[in-house]
């Protein structure tokens, strides 16, 4: 039994569907998708001009990353994480990814898995689910992410995406919708957007969203 629960294990890769990868592919607005780059290639992504994530694929189904602020200030290192995300199935219609990430000066530790359903990338629907704690029972959240993606054109992509977290305390929240779209030019990708609590803001329409993402293909 073991022997072939290992022998499984190695092939997974092989049975994996390879598909083609466009630049910003791995994620929507916000949230990841189950896809991930060719091994060797790598992105460099600038949220707001003030968050940083670069991303590396070790193998044609893993990705590492490494997230931070901007060095605006001598402390931006106590902000990083430190990621994985790992393709282990992908056909036709359907991919699967688990993905984590650690802050190592919050103690914050996140995993999870995301699931992207649709016969192509341009036209498909994703869901993931979080788990994410900080050592401390109070701490405890299950977060939902669900979101969708669909290409007007060749370089042009709309999506929208909702947010959740179930909390291990008494604090009740209507989730975050997000909505934007991307272009696409040769090995870069630009996104805007915005996104807003659904809860009564105020005068507060909606925050925006600025995102812009490099590609570096082997």
């Amino acid at each position: 039994m073991k022997t072939a629960l290992l022998l499984a294990l190695l092939l997974l890769p092989i049975l994996l569907i390879a598909v083609d990868y466009q630049v910003g592919d791995h994620e929507l607005l916000l949230m990841p998708t189950a896809y991930v780059m060719p091994k060797g290639d790598a992105y460099f992504t600038d949220y707001e001009l003030f968050l940083l994530n670069y991303v590396y694929s070790v193998g044609y189904n893993t990705h590492l990353a490494a997230f931070t602020m901007f060095p605006a200030t001598k402390g931006f290192l106590e902000t990083t994480s430190l990621g994985i995300k790992h393709n282990y199935f992908q056909n036709e219609y359907l991919a699967s990814s688990l993905h984590t990430s650690y802050t190592p000066r919050a103690q914050l530790f996140l995993i999870g898995n995301v699931v992207s359903i649709g016969k192509s990338i341009s036209n498909s629907g994703h869901v993931s689910l979080m788990w994410a704690t900080n050592g401390e029972e109070s701490a405890n959240d299950v977060v939902i992410l669900t979101g969708y993606r669909y290409d007007v054109t060749q370089n042009v992509s709309l999506m929208i995406e909702y947010a959740n977290a179930v909390t291990a305390s008494d604090y009740s929240f209507d989730g975050l919708l997000t909505l934007g779209l991307r272009v696409r030019s040769g090995q870069m990708a630009w996104e805007i957007g915005g996104f807003r609590p659904l809860e009564n803001t105020g005068d507060l329409l909606i925050l925006p969203l600025l995102k812009a993402t490099y590609y570096f293909k082997k």
